[in-house]
């Protein structure tokens, strides 16, 4: 092992690294939003999802983009701009 964060009390559902940022979301129905640079993880933002936990993520032009387990696709629009959700 390299490096560690910890980022949900949750079972982890989904991990991706996209447009430069690591995205882990967990059973805690929330994706954490983490940059990983100069060797060092730096937990930008929580986003909630609200009604299920996530099965796949990606990260596009600051869009964040969520297949649920409830078979859902949700897309939250600039994420990283305004206060943590």
């Amino acid at each position: 092992m390299v490096k560690q964060i910890k980022v949900s009390t949750e079972n982890i559902t989904a991990v991706a690294c996209a447009g430069g940022k690591l995205l882990v979301g967990s059973k805690d129905k929330k994706v954490a939003i983490i940059t990983a640079t100069g060797g060092n993880f730096t937990l930008d933002k929580f986003v909630n999802l609200g009604e299920s936990f996530p099965k796949a993520l990606d990260f596009c032009n600051g869009n964040l983009i969520a297949g649920m387990r409830n078979g859902t696709i949700f897309e939250f629009k600039n994420v990283l701009e305004g206060a943590e959700d």
